[in-house]
């Protein structure tokens, strides 16, 4: 907020100024004014118009409520060359034009408001320079934000949501747009065009036409970002060159992940080049067209990417030349992993390309392309696929060539069967790191479910859905857990069929279960493989078995136990990593009761959208939290932006940092320790898409938790909408 160097002159309410002829309220040449508590409506220009007027506060301030701007002919609130204005804490609704529009104005600071169901733009931006616009709730306009032709403005922790574009930047440079929410508008959540050296970063940009929209517009940096269930494009660069393109997720598309159309010279990666890590990756993944799209745009670069599970093809460069495609996985693809057609000099290095449902890669019409060291195995029709193409490599490694041969050698290199298979199968869920979970980690997986799993049912996928994701995690239940402490888990084996002749008392035919607890939070270790049976389903009345596991606890440090748990055949696998050629592994978060209070996922946690929840906690234990966990709904970023909890003597808070590392907790800035049978007041503010208990009680393991209201984005109230959170250490 600016600061006001000189006295406040007036104070301007509390007014009702309505159906003037021209504007509401009018300062020209005016200063160090505070307009407040007003209802200012109905006016044939603007409500609120600044003329060459600075230092003014416009909304609330001190405890004094913010105005009320609705349904004037022109602007809500206009500023004509007038700085360091602080607009705060207003409902700027219903305007014939803009909700706010700043011209030639700058440095002004903008929070806190609630701008809906403007016709033209929510915020409104012309040739306005470093200005702020923090913590807004900018829905249902005819667009969002729009910046035109104005520089180093700040556009951050905003909600901007079912207007026509969310943020719109035309021909507007060096601006900063961070950790928002931009969703389910009807056009492009972000669009640039003609504009430069932008930085679009944290932001979860999902449910629009297309997520970021580029067009004509260079060296821009899209960093961070969750660009995921789009109707379009999860991020689009038209006409667009040398723009960096960052460790963006890019998931669940109509359209593709990444396309670039007659785009030159961008770079789409991770942050960590030749590493696919979680939290530090760029991803492709499960998009209805193409992972990576390319259409005559020519010396871009590729860099460990995963662009897998898409409907068509992992990676699809159409008309594109002397790109380089590097360190990526386009793996488990519905047609082919990496498609290269009409398009000439373009490198692949060290690529993984899988299990796509016709070829690994696939070259069509092209010349001179180089593929060296890259892996394309266990793909439907062939590894390698040529068709009027010449294009040479080396150190590449497949079983089915077809007509490409490595440089002195008679197809590839090397062979697939010189390689651990996985294909499809089976992997745990656990954080990896500490836990092998991943691939890369040689991470516990199961290559054969068709026999024998645990619960109801099993999942099989290309590798670890990180984390806590396995929709068939079911078959295992915990008593609580407390250290040195007699505990037990009940464990749902289910078979084929039992009594197939598959199963006999000889150690090759029987099926083991072994379980390992993380009593102290940093990996499984030897001593902490706490259990190993066998079992022998011939013997069984039936094709599922129930069975309880009983054990002694070790010295539990921290507040949830991951337990790993593996089902096998004839191996009896007493590693928490590594191949099992049969069977299924789960992964568990165990909470250790006496520490935390866990609501839990609702059954069904839709309808959901970010907002602000007033509740109650009473608990039934000692709870110690140093952290609030949300429970995001899948393929969305939800997230609490801000929590307070208090009692009459104490508050403890918690605010989020957005986008980075350990992005679904926050942390508090004391201890919370929540006394049993003692009542505490919390305000939850949640971001994007957050897991949500339809219900004005709920009663949990560790005590209840109760809605007062729930507002959301939209200013729709609710009185049985609850956040499912957990506060923990």
């Amino acid at each position: 907020m600016p600061f006001v160097e000189q006295l406040i002159i007036e104070f301007i309410g509390p007014n009702n100024v309505s159906t003037n002829e021209k504007n509401g309220i009018k300062l020209e040449f005016s200063n160090n004014n505070i307009i407040g508590d007003s209802y200012i409506s109905n006016n044939n220009a603007n409500g609120i118009l600044l003329l060459n007027s600075s230092e003014n506060i416009i909304g609330s301030l001190f405890n004094l409520p913010g105005n009320d701007v609705t349904s004037n002919v022109q602007d809500g609130v206009r500023l004509q060359h007038s700085n360091n204005n602080t607009i705060i804490g207003n409902s700027i609704n219903n305007n014939g034009e803009d909700g706010i529009y700043l011209m030639f104005s700058n440095g002004s600071y903008i929070s806190g408001n609630g701008i809906f169901l403007n016709t033209r733009n929510g915020i409104h931006m012309k040739t306005s320079n470093n200005n702020s616009i923090y913590f807004n709730d900018v829905n249902s306009n005819g667009d969002g934000i729009k910046l035109n032709l104005s520089t180093g403005n700040t556009i951050q922790n905003n909600n901007v949501t079912l207007n026509g574009i969310g943020v719109w930047m035309l021909s507007s440079n060096k601006n900063n747009v961070t950790d928002n929410l931009i969703g389910e508008n009807l056009d492009d959540g972000v669009y640039l065009s003609s504009s430069e050296n932008n930085s679009i970063a944290n932001n979860v940009v999902s449910r629009n036409a297309n997520g970021i929209h580029l067009f004509t517009s260079n060296n821009n940096t899209i960093k961070n970002n969750n660009a995921s269930l789009n109707t379009g494009d999860g991020i689009k660069v038209e006409g667009s060159d040398f723009n960096i393109i960052e460790n963006n997720i890019a998931k669940g598309n109509e359209g593709s992940g990444f396309h670039l159309l007659l785009s030159n010279n961008n770079v789409i990666r991770s942050s960590l080049t030749g590493l696919i890590l979680v939290g530090m990756s760029s991803f492709a993944s499960d998009n209805t067209m193409h992972g990576i799209h390319f259409e005559n745009s020519n010396d871009n670069v590729i860099d460990s990417i995963v662009a897998g599970g898409n409907n068509i093809n992992g990676i699809y460069l159409l008309s594109s030349s002397n790109n380089s495609i590097r360190n990526s996985y386009a793996n488990i693809n519905g047609e082919n992993g990496i498609l290269i057609k009409n398009s000439n000099a373009n490198t692949l290095k060290q690529n993984t390309a899988n299990w796509n449902g016709r070829m690994g890669i696939q070259f069509i019409n092209t010349i001179s392309n180089r593929a060296d060291k890259n892996t394309v195995c266990w793909n439907g029709i062939s590894d390698f696929h040529l068709i009027n193409s010449m294009n040479s490599g080396d150190d590449n490694t497949c079983d089915h060539p077809d007509d490409w041969d490595d440089e002195g050698t008679s197809g590839c290199t090397y062979l697939c069967t010189a390689i651990a298979a996985v294909a499809l199968a089976d992997f745990g869920d656990a954080p990896d790191p500490p836990y092998p979970s991943l691939l890369a980690s040689n991470g516990a997986r199961h290559l054969n479910t068709d026999y024998e799993w645990l619960g109801l049912n099993v999942t099989r996928e290309g590798d670890a859905k990180l984390v806590d994701q396995d929709e068939f995690d079911d078959g295992v239940e915990f008593s609580a857990l407390s250290s040195f402490s007699n505990a037990s888990v009940n464990i749902t084996v289910t078979v084929s069929n039992a009594s197939s002749g598959r199963y006999s008392s000889n150690p090759e035919n029987l099926v083991y279960i072994n379980g390992w607890f993380d009593w102290n939070g940093d990996g499984w270790s030897e001593d902490e493989h706490v259990f190993s049976i066998a079992l022998n389903p011939s013997t069984w009345d039936g094709n599922s078995k129930q069975i309880t596991v009983n054990f002694t606890t070790g010295n539990i440090t921290t507040s949830g136990v991951w337990a790993r748990i593996r089902l096998d055949y004839g191996q009896n696998i007493t590693t928490p990593y590594g191949a099992a050629s049969y069977g299924e592994v789960e992964d568990y978060l165990v909470i250790t009761p006496t520490q935390a209070f866990d609501t839990g996922r609702p059954e069904n946690p839709y309808p959901s959208i970010s907002g602000e929840f007033i509740g109650t906690i009473r608990t039934n234990t000692k709870i110690i939290a140093k952290k609030l966990y949300t429970y995001a709904c899948e393929g969305t970023g939800g997230h609490t932006e801000y929590a307070i909890i208090c009692n009459k003597t104490w508050c403890a808070y918690a605010e989020w940092e957005g986008y980075k590392g350990d992005w679904m907790n926050i942390s508090f800035n004391k201890t919370v320790i929540l006394v049993p049978y003692e009542t505490y007041n919390i305000t939850i503010v949640t971001g994007s898409y957050p897991q949500i208990h339809h219900t004005s009680s709920l009663k949990t393991e560790n005590g209840w938790i109760n809605c007062t209201e729930f507002t959301d984005a939209n200013g729709k109230k609710y009185e049985d909408w609850i956040p499912a959170i957990m506060l923990w250490s």
